[in-house]
């Protein structure tokens, strides 16, 4: 642009003193009677400037200098009327070239700082209301122009509070503020498990156990400062609640339940509640007395950990009313394996004892055992229902391979009583009359005794005595008119 150019008077008065200026600047504006003016050219170009002076004789004298005149610049800042603490504004030169181009920048930001870039970056370090910040201009001519802006500096401060720890799936409060207060804050919040909100005032639930930052950024209305607060959150885990339910008898006093829950080392569970239909129990451990009848009921446990975490587990079980009747079991022996079934009724469980130092206790009523070696075995079966139990006692005699693949002959004989107690009879079926030789062996082969006896008729019985000999298993061999026969004694 232009700017006014001051004209000075530097004229020598004679005898008598000037009292009469006329200045002409041929640019077609009036004649100005200033001693010293100033004036504003329109337009650039070459004046003829013309002074004529008058003393008080009425004495003139006159004076023309060619003056040249230059189009100027045009002074002009880009910058906002406010800005944030702390973050550098870029402020820009947005001046006018005039007839030359602009050559040097002086900028002054209000605080202090100064600057001679053209477009220079600035940081502020204190509030402020009304800084002016000051651009001159020069171009190569020697124009300059000087543009002035006021700004203000001014900060956010955000702050938050809410909750420090909660459990998995837990709804936890959040409340945001910031300062100065009445600014149309907006609200930025980043809960770290990649949730987020909008609102000043947020709630969250995090699935999740562990420690969390919790995040919220306050920005002021125009969108330019803001600030952000940070919260530390630790999720805990929630339990696992559990208990075995089973099958129990409600004719017993007391019944024991107990918790099988799981929850982390840090986080341990410290109380348990028991709801049964008619009673609430509290404890890792309870008794409960059902009523007697037979029932089925739904039982809960609800536990809680020592930050207050949750959980439930629910299950049916059974109350029953029961006995254990015809108590006893069957043995099916297959070489030196025998098969034992326990035939109890309402029987559960059963609590085997092979008489061979081995033992076994078997949800299924049907068991396999191998014995080693061969004997006469007393085995031993407990059997449970869920009210009762009884105990019942067998001998199972294992007979050696050699012994069982020994002929056995017709059935020309009768061996009564076997099982006996070391007396028994052997009564003659045949009808041939004749001589029979009677051996009786151990399971070792050792012979106890042979005779001889006449077969007369048939019907013919022996009485045969086992005196001295160990209870257990025997070989009876005999040979007569219808050839030999072998046959079993089990002495008990």
């Amino acid at each position: 642009g232009f700017t006014s150019i001051k004209f000075n008077d530097n004229s020598l008065a004679g005898s008598t003193p000037i009292v009469k200026w006329e200045w002409d600047f041929a640019d077609g504006s009036p004649i100005s009677h200033l001693q010293n003016p100033a004036h504003n050219f329109k337009a650039s170009g070459i004046y003829n400037v013309k002074l004529i002076v008058t003393d008080s004789s009425g004495c003139k004298d006159s004076l023309t200098k060619k003056t040249e005149i230059y189009k100027g610049p045009l002074a002009d800042i880009d910058a906002p009327p406010y800005w944030c603490l702390g973050l550098p504004l870029h402020f820009k030169d947005k001046s006018i070239p005039g007839d030359a181009a602009i050559n040097t920048w002086d900028w002054s930001f209000g605080d202090g700082g100064a600057s001679k870039q053209q477009n220079p970056v600035h940081t502020y370090t204190n509030v402020g209301a009304g800084l002016v910040v000051t651009l001159q201009v020069t171009d190569a001519n020697g124009c300059s122009d000087q543009a002035d802006d006021l700004l203000d500096i001014i900060t956010v401060l955000a702050s938050m509070t809410g909750d420090s720890e909660g459990c998995e799936g837990e709804t936890l409060n959040f409340q945001a503020s910031a300062q100065p207060a009445g600014n149309n804050y907006s609200w930025k919040w980043d809960f770290g498990d990649g949730g987020s909100a909008t609102t000043q005032n947020s709630a969250h639930a995090f699935q999740k156990k562990g420690n969390y930052t919790v995040k919220v950024t306050a920005i002021e209305a125009g969108g330019i400062c803001a600030d952000t607060a940070t919260h530390n959150v630790t999720i805990y885990g929630n339990p696992d609640a559990y208990y075995a339910a089973d099958t129990f008898c409600a004719l017993l006093d007391s019944l024991l339940f107990s918790d099988s829950s799981y929850a982390d080392p840090g986080n341990m569970i410290n109380s348990w509640t028991w709801f049964f239909s008619d009673d609430t129990l509290y404890g890792k451990e309870v008794y409960y007395s059902p009523n007697d009848s037979a029932e089925r009921q739904w039982i809960t446990l609800s536990v809680n950990t020592v930050h207050n975490c949750k959980d439930s587990y629910s299950d049916s079980v059974y109350f029953v009313v029961d006995s254990l009747t015809d108590p006893g079991f069957s043995a099916l022996i297959n070489k030196m394996q025998v098969t034992f079934t326990d035939t109890s009724r309402n029987a559960i469980r059963h609590d085997w004892d092979f008489g061979d130092g081995s033992s076994a206790e078997d949800s299924s009523r049907s068991i396999d055992h191998l014995y080693a070696t061969a004997g006469t075995y007393k085995v031993r079966l407990i059997s449970y229902s869920y009210c009762n139990k009884d105990t019942i006692y067998k001998d199972v005699v294992i007979v050696p391979s050699g012994i069982l693949s020994a002929p056995q002959g017709n059935d020309g004989i009768v061996i009564q009583p076997n099982p006996n107690n070391g007396i028994f009879h052997v009564i003659m079926k045949s009808n041939k009359h004749g001589e029979a030789e009677i051996a009786l062996y151990d399971l070792n082969g050792r012979l106890i005794f042979n005779r001889k006896e006449e077969i007369l008729k048939a019907g013919e019985v022996w009485e045969m005595k086992l005196s001295g000999e160990s209870k257990g298993l025997y070989l009876l061999r005999i040979s007569g008119p219808d050839g030999m026969i072998s046959r079993l004694l089990i002495y008990q």
